[in-house]
């Protein structure tokens, strides 16, 4: 029961607002709800409206919510110092996947030359001009600019590969050599660290040739159906081609140029086409590979294999050297003469039977190079060729 008096109580005079340091745009609009609340009037009994309730009930939820929230972020400051302490530092982590590629066996010393290479004189002189001048004699090219990234492209078995080794034998400098699926990992975020490793291990060895064969497997064309995964090896190689070295000759391979990125290609300021084996360059092949050259029409040999690649000659070659054991395996007569086995005569002899015995293998006449020529075809198709010229008249850079 209120007490009724003539009295009048003073009115107490309007506590300011509390002032609130809030980071949202929900806090903000709540700060401003609290500036509207009224000054609480008290009366003579004490009393207080329901309606000022609600509004310092409002504040109360406003200061339970904001000291959640600082607790919340010292909590996850917390968490990260944490976390920083047990992270290794970035250059021990880089050096365990500099690790994992040595262990790969990435790195090799080769003593390999160009004269190692049969034939394909064109080409040998395109690499001498293009890549061996410029490293042999940096003297000479004191005012040109010398370019350190080359891509090589070709038909698959023209030895993309071998002629890298060549240029690292006769530059005596140590070759890097690796393959995509030494540098993919199954786990997020790791390929890229292997790209950069594989660059610093380079920059570590420096002056020396790094070569990563088929390139366009790390940076095909980008489309929307990329995977986060792939964008992210391409930008990591993109980045450390724009920071290469100099003194990194820096070579790609692919049989596939027409599907790299525009933006990789641009960065390779030689581009050149290892085009397959002349003429010359076969008959050179069967002298060097085949066993007994001499009872073997080789210009028969070299204009049935136009078309074929280097890998497709080796084939044919050992199918050649291979007759031989073939005709002994089938012999069932044997004759010992000057203490060696051959083909013939009257006794019945298998192959089995003369296990460890001296044996002289037979010839290799024509006919069974024409049967072996029926049987083996180019792995090379007309298509592939036109596609490979046509980039190369389109892009190439000799």
């Amino acid at each position: 029961r209120q007490v009724q008096t003539n009295e009048v109580q003073p009115r107490l005079q309007p506590r300011p607002a509390a002032v609130i340091q809030l980071s949202s745009q929900s806090d903000i609009a709540k700060e401003k709800k609290l500036q509207q609340l009224k000054p609480i009037q008290i009366g003579t009994a004490a009393t207080i409206d329901t309606t000022y309730k609600d509004q310092i009930n409002d504040l109360t939820k406003v200061f339970r919510e904001q000291n959640q929230k600082q607790q919340q972020q010292q909590q996850l400051q917390q968490q990260q110092l944490q976390q920083n302490k047990e992270k290794p530092d970035d250059d021990e982590r880089q050096s365990k996947y500099i690790q994992t590629l040595l262990n790969e066996k990435v790195l090799t010393q080769p003593s390999l030359t160009l004269n190692s290479i049969h034939g394909m004189q064109s080409t040998k002189d395109l690499i001498t001009n293009s890549i061996l001048l410029p490293l042999n004699f940096p003297q000479l090219f004191s005012k040109i600019q010398i370019y350190n990234k080359v891509l090589m492209f070709s038909l698959p078995g023209c030895g993309k590969s071998h002629f890298i080794k060549c240029i690292a034998g006769e530059t005596q400098r140590k070759l890097i050599s690796a393959t995509p699926s030494q540098l993919f990992s199954k786990y997020q975020g790791q390929s890229e660290k292997l790209v950069r490793a594989l660059f610093q291990l380079a920059d570590q060895q420096k002056p020396c040739i790094l070569f990563l064969d088929e390139i366009d497997s790390l940076c095909s064309q980008r489309s929307s159906d990329d995977s986060e995964s792939s964008r992210r090896i391409k930008n990591e190689i993109l980045i450390q081609m724009d920071s290469c070295s100099k003194e990194i000759l820096f070579v790609a391979a692919t049989n596939l140029p027409y599907e790299i990125d525009s933006a990789v290609r641009r960065r390779f300021e030689k581009r050149l086409y290892i085009d397959l084996p002349d003429a010359e360059a076969r008959l050179n092949m069967f002298l060097n590979w085949v066993n007994k050259p001499v009872c073997l029409d080789l210009q028969y040999l070299v204009q049935q294999t136009q078309g074929f690649s280097g890998a497709d000659l080796q084939i044919i070659c050992n199918n050649i050297n291979f007759v031989p054991i073939l005709k002994l395996q089938k012999a069932t007569c044997f004759e010992k003469i000057d203490g060696k086995w051959r083909i013939g005569g009257d006794k019945k002899v298998n192959l089995i039977d003369l296990k460890g015995e001296e044996i002289e293998e037979p010839d290799v006449e024509m006919d069974d190079v024409v049967d072996i020529l029926k049987k083996t075809k180019s792995s090379i198709q007309e298509k592939d060729i036109k596609m490979l010229q046509k980039f190369r008249d389109e892009f190439g850079s000799e």
